[in-house]
């Protein structure tokens, strides 16, 4: 009996020519930012966390004999190097999920060899940024003037002041040391640099001066409102009365905030003023609209807007030529840079170093020739002289004063 084997081979079906089947992959969320269209979804950027040291725009209190004499203030030598070796960022500042900043003015006196002889803080401010345009003060450490002063004595290196002959003196001087934490991607974009030229009657931050100092590049106009509809009370109004309120655009061009920085004396009249400016929408603009000074001129129930444009800034009224024999056998290879202030009328009444040389001689022979130059008056942005300043470019090698290009 012969067994037999039947073997059978089975054959794969051939696949068929329709393809494969993609698979989708979900695509990541888009930053949220804080300009342009906003997409129906988007992912929050991680909070980071920052320390910065910088030149403070206060200015010193007057009490020490150098503010008197000095043309070139103290100044950072290495304001970008790291604080390293220290644990520089508060604690308390990390608390919670929204952005956080704290702020401490340190007051130093800095010695005729750039060491630092005295420090201490001045003014410490802490903030919580719920939302974009929304600011609340919160309680600061008082131990954190102690601690900006260890991290600046442990880090920092200056450039001592000069007196008008060039000498190294003695001098006081602001620092200010900020501490951030917040999300970058959700910052707005910074407003366009303001122009070299530079125009203003008080420093950066003073709300006691009017108009505050801003920066506009071409004239806002929106529909004025009806100012009286946001009266509470219109018994026993004054006759004549003034506010000078400041307020943000959103690029949107819908106000974002108001502050009255010039009280009429009634109350009534500065909230109505904000509350109806609140309601205002302007053009869109890209990047929005911050600090505009407003004036609304109230008679009994009635307003008048009035909206500050861009402001007309001083300028140096012909090119400088330095005369040969002022100008030195080896001129520095860089030009320098010097800040002269002026009064309303355009005539000069101080000037500052702003970028020094290495020839102390020389820094106090640009502020020198600086001041004897002749200038266009600048204005504010109502139309009325205003007292500013402008920056120089001193161009030893080629024999010139000039404004700066950028």
């Amino acid at each position: 009996m012969v067994a037999t084997v039947m073997f059978t081979l089975v054959m794969a079906a051939a696949p068929t020519t329709t393809g494969a089947v993609p698979i989708e992959v979900a695509k990541p969320l888009p930053v949220c930012q804080a300009w342009g269209p906003r997409p129906p979804a988007c992912t929050e950027p991680p909070l980071r966390e920052t320390v910065s040291i910088y030149n403070s725009w206060r200015k010193p209190d007057g009490s020490h004999p150098a503010e008197a004499v000095m043309i070139r203030p103290p100044s950072l030598l290495n304001r970008d190097a790291p604080p390293a070796g220290i644990d520089q960022f508060p604690a308390w500042l990390r608390s919670g999920a929204a952005r956080r900043s704290a702020e401490v003015t340190l007051n130093l006196v800095i010695a005729s060899d750039g060491t630092i002889v005295s420090c201490r803080a001045a003014q410490v401010e802490a903030h919580e940024y719920a939302e974009q345009f929304k600011r609340t003060k919160i309680p600061a450490e008082t131990a954190l003037g102690d601690q900006a002063c260890t991290l600046v004595r442990a880090t920092r290196k200056f450039r001592p002041a000069i007196d008008a002959e060039g000498k190294r003196i003695e001098a006081p001087m602001a620092v200010a040391v900020y501490y951030k934490r917040e999300r970058y991607d959700m910052l707005a974009p910074p407003a366009p640099p303001p122009p070299s030229r530079y125009l203003g009657t008080a420093p950066w931050g003073e709300e006691k001066a009017w108009p505050p100092r801003y920066f506009l590049d071409a004239p806002v106009s929106f529909a004025v409102p009806k100012f009286k509809d946001f009266l509470s009370d219109a018994k026993d109004l004054p006759k004549q009365a003034m506010v000078g309120a400041v307020m943000d655009l959103a690029n949107t061009g819908q106000a974002a905030r108001c502050d009255v920085r010039l009280p009429s004396g009634d109350k009534r009249l500065d909230d109505a003023t904000c509350a109806a400016l609140l309601t205002v929408k302007a053009a869109p603009n890209r990047w929005g609209v911050r600090g505009l000074p407003v004036e609304v001129t109230w008679q009994g129930s009635k307003a008048k807007v009035l909206l500050a444009g861009p402001q007309t800034l001083p300028n140096l009224a012909a090119i400088v030529v330095i005369p040969p024999e002022l100008r030195p056998a080896t001129p520095p290879k860089w030009s320098m840079r010097v800040r002269v202030l002026l009064d309303p009328q355009g005539k000069p009444t101080a000037c500052t170093v702003s970028s020094a040389s290495d020839d102390d001689a020389l820094d106090a022979a640009s502020c020198k020739l600086a001041r004897q130059a002749r200038y266009t008056p600048g204005k504010d942005g109502f139309g009325r002289p205003a007292a500013g300043g402008v920056d120089l470019r001193i161009d030893w090698a080629r024999g010139e004063i000039v404004p700066p290009t950028y």
